[in-house]
């Protein structure tokens, strides 16, 4: 029904024609502009009033704008868009510079090295788990799908429900230890045994719905964690970046000498 009711909402657009959702001081807001931030709702009522929450968060800001700009002097702002603009355009060119330099190739030989180098800690001083989870109201709409979703590890429409209805939504892979997760869990949602298995759980708990999916977990141990083998590798690529980056960027201000592009005038 949502499907539907969204198709006959925007078929005007099939003439060419946009739909507009608010206008506000000869600047609109068109329908087609928030259509795929709209979340799985249960009604046509649902989907209109998220719509019209849109509406107003864009009235609000354009209100907010047009204030700001009758006591901000546009001449200092002006240089401030040109160097955030200009910082933009150079690391997009780093970017793509290091796509197409950097080897992300690392052996275990070299994660040990560095490890030595650095004097890394070995040592696994606690669990670490790899882990999603989110937090949400119990009185949010649609927790059956969510449930649904999570259980079938649809993470783009869990991601999309987070975005509207989490109180707290983490679905990035990341290792953190027991200790740090906890903080997020009342102690009596999920018990131990939970934290130490692969699998997903959800539990219901003071007006909240508890959801939590164990990818991977790592009790404690003598040698490099996963973890630490983890970050070293994010320390080793970024080395590597920044190597890459001096070595291209003396390059090039040689050859800029050596072609007679730069010139000093104060002695």
């Amino acid at each position: 029904m949502r499907l539907i009711f969204l198709l006959l909402l925007f078929a005007c657009q099939n003439n060419q024609q946009r739909e507009i959702l608010a206008k506000f001081d000869g600047m609109a807001l068109y329908q087609d502009e928030v259509i795929q931030s709209v979340p799985q709702l249960k009604s046509n009522q649902d989907t209109i009033a998220f719509l019209n929450q849109r509406a107003e968060e864009w009235m609000r800001s354009k209100m907010l704008l047009q204030e700001a700009k009758k006591s901000i002097d546009l001449k200092k702002i002006n240089p401030l868009v040109e160097n955030y603009q200009n910082e933009l355009i150079i690391l997009q060119f780093e970017k793509n510079l290091l796509d197409n330099a950097l080897d992300t190739f690392i052996s275990p030989t070299q994660i040990e090295q560095f490890a030595q180098r650095e004097h890394v800690n070995f040592e696994t001083e606690e669990e670490l788990i790899k882990v999603k989870f989110g937090k949400f109201k119990s009185t949010v709409a649609d927790l059956e799908k969510l449930d649904k979703f999570w259980d079938e590890k649809k993470w783009d429409k869990v991601e999309e429900y987070c975005g509207t209805f989490a109180e707290i939504c983490l679905l990035k892979d990341e290792w953190q230890t027991l200790t740090e997760l906890k903080q997020f869990f009342p102690d009596k949602v999920f018990d131990q045994n939970v934290f130490n298995k692969v699998g997903y759980s959800q539990k219901s708990f003071d007006s909240f719905e508890y959801f939590l999916s164990i990818v991977d977990y790592q009790e404690k141990s003598e040698g490099l964690s996963t973890h630490a083998k983890e970050k070293i590798k994010k320390l080793i690529l970024l080395e590597r970046s920044n190597k890459i980056l001096k070595s291209y960027k003396e390059d090039l201000y040689n050859r800029s000498l050596e072609n007679q592009k730069i010139k000093f005038y104060l002695n």
